[in-house]
């Protein structure tokens, strides 16, 4: 992404001695690199500057990792494959929140060697992805081809037949064929919780019945869920409509 052809790198860590090293490590491999305090500095830059590769970590003062995530790429939906977070918390749930969303990580204490693989794959796996952006069904996850979809939703606590019912307004994440991906700001929803979702875009407005595959806690604000679709939508329709706004 940089004019020159180096890539450059935000490290975004509240640790000072772990910030220091992998500056070190990555301008000695030949990256540029640029690095912030915390999650609310790390999103400014963000905002403001171009990054191949933003690594970060998960728990920080004033704004976490996941936070950063979520806002940044409600932003700019091109960064979603532009993460790696690093962590020294073990447990199930920390690991959870980033493996269903789809996020590489590594445990501190971490290898140089392994640092360095993780930036030089996710980097040339971005750039891959941008040219053709593909997913995968394997346990639970899809195989149809996904499009990054940053757009406010309503979800109806129904089946989709009572078109009375109050609804819940979430943001997607990313949107295929058969299902969606939602973060939103409250409890999350409990997994096999039949819903339906209404997506208006433009003059297309489309309601399906949907069930919730599985849900995490991303913090003490948000929570995000998977939803599989029970018909599917046209997701090309949905893009040249999403596009044309």
């Amino acid at each position: 992404m940089v004019a020159n052809g180096q890539k450059k790198v935000l490290v975004v860590e509240d640790d000072s001695v772990i910030r220091d090293l992998l500056i070190e490590v990555l301008n000695a491999a030949g990256y540029e690199t640029d690095m912030a305090e915390d999650g609310a500095a790390g999103l400014d830059k963000i905002k403001k500057h171009v990054y191949d590769l933003i690594i970060s970590d998960i728990y920080m003062p004033v704004l976490g990792g996941i936070s950063m995530y979520i806002n940044a790429v409600w932003e700019n939906a091109g960064l979603r494959e532009r993460f790696l977070f690093i962590t020294g918390n073990t447990s199930d749930d920390a690991k959870a929140i980033i493996t269903q969303m789809d996020i590489k990580y590594l445990m501190k204490p971490f290898k140089i060697v392994d640092i360095l693989g993780c930036v030089e794959s996710i980097i040339e796996r971005a750039e891959l992805l941008d040219k053709y952006k593909t997913g995968k069904r394997h346990n639970g996850k899809r195989t149809d081809a996904r499009f990054s979809l940053q757009k406010e939703c309503a979800i109806f606590n129904d089946n989709g037949e009572n078109t009375s019912a109050a609804p819940r307004v979430v943001k997607t994440s990313d949107l295929s064929r058969n299902g969606l991906r939602v973060v939103y700001e409250g409890p999350p929803f409990a997994p096999q919780t039949p819903l339906s979702v209404l997506i208006k875009l433009n003059s297309l407005s489309l309601r399906r019945a949907a069930r919730v595959v599985w849900s995490n806690i991303i913090d003490e604000v948000y929570s995000v869920s998977g939803l599989t679709l029970m018909k599917a939508v046209p997701v090309q329709s949905l893009s040249a409509a999403f596009h044309a706004q």
